[in-house]
């Protein structure tokens, strides 16, 4: 999409479903899923050791830096407008297609 960019960064704090280093984990996905988006390197993102992304990540979708919501699964989505602003924090459970049409309208007043 104009403009799109997804970034997934692995993390082994969720059911340890990520104990290969980050280059076997992009592997498997683009073998397995066939995904082309950038993979980063594996990062923590809850706790003290929270890669700082994630830091503002969580921040970012609270009013309330005492209530930064805690990342509760490795497929949380977050949209960032091109200002650096969360738009949006939909569920992890929310298939891609369904947020296609809000990325459309996103992308569209972004332009």
């Amino acid at each position: 999409m104009r403009g799109l960019v997804v970034l997934a960064f692995p993390c082994n704090q969720f059911a340890y479903q990520e104990r290969q280093a980050a280059a076997e984990v992009e592997v498997c996905v683009r073998q397995k899923y066939g995904v082309e988006f950038h993979m980063m390197e594996k990062v923590e993102v809850n706790g003290h050791e929270a890669h700082p992304v994630y830091r503002w990540l969580r921040l970012a979708a609270s009013d309330d830096p005492e209530k930064a919501p805690y990342i509760g699964w490795n497929f949380s989505l977050f949209i960032v407008g091109r200002d650096g602003r969360t738009v949006q924090r939909p569920s992890a459970q929310v298939p891609p297609s369904a947020i296609r049409d809000d990325l459309e309208v996103l992308l569209a007043a972004e332009m």
